[in-house]
């Protein structure tokens, strides 16, 4: 007599979750096929930078400065904890309140009116202006004038003319000089461009849709 085994083993397990034999995806050891790929190293990083020592705008900033303070017989000092104190912000340390809560005396009033309303079937509608401010405004309760807390109309010192302006001033006298021609703008001779023309390209694309859209609404 021939056994099934195979069909014990069906009927044994009938109604259960047993594996009778391995999952042909993965071995034992576990799905090394489906790893995921190394990523790559990603940008370069800590790389030498060359240093070509401090911007010439930097440079001419500070010697400014320095002719400034010079002339003016005071030195500017920022950034400093006094001089942050000093320049403080206390409006700053205070965050506004844009959703306030209302009044006590305004919830109380809102409720009366309301009340008012439903007894007698009417909405309340002011027909009259508010006696406290006249039709010129509320001019009676202006802010005070008060001094200004920062200095104005102050000496500025007088560098002379931009570096860059007197390179292009310079480039400017070389080309006329190689060609043999002095350059002169037309603003310079027949005063501002006002006969300049614009090119027409007709009725831009957008509008061209917003006006048919508008006519299909």
């Amino acid at each position: 007599m021939k056994v099934d085994w195979k069909a014990i083993q069906l009927e044994n397990t009938e109604g259960s979750d047993v594996m009778i034999e391995s999952d042909p995806i993965c071995s034992s050891s576990g799905c090394g096929q489906y790893a995921h790929p190394t990523p790559p190293d990603g940008p370069p990083m800590d790389y030498p930078v060359p240093s070509y020592g401090k911007d010439p705008d930097m440079v001419g900033t500070l010697n400014s400065l320095s002719i400034s303070e010079k002339m003016n017989n005071h030195k500017l000092i920022m950034g400093t904890p006094e001089s942050k104190a000093k320049w403080h912000n206390v409006a700053k340390d205070t965050l506004y309140d844009y959703h306030p809560a209302l009044d006590k005396d305004v919830i109380t009033t809102n409720r009366n009116i309301d009340a008012a309303e439903d007894l007698l079937g009417k909405q309340m509608v002011q027909l009259a202006d508010d006696p406290i401010c006249s039709s010129a405004g509320c001019t009676q309760y202006e802010h005070p004038k008060k001094k200004k807390g920062y200095p104005m109309n102050y000496v500025v010192p007088n560098f002379g003319v931009d570096q860059e302006i007197k390179d292009h001033d310079a480039n400017i006298a070389v080309v006329e000089k190689e060609l043999g021609h002095v350059f002169t703008p037309k603003e310079a001779v027949d005063g501002p461009a006002k006969d300049y023309k614009v090119p027409n390209f007709g009725v831009d694309q957008d509008i061209k849709d917003a006006t048919e859209s508008i006519s299909s609404a």
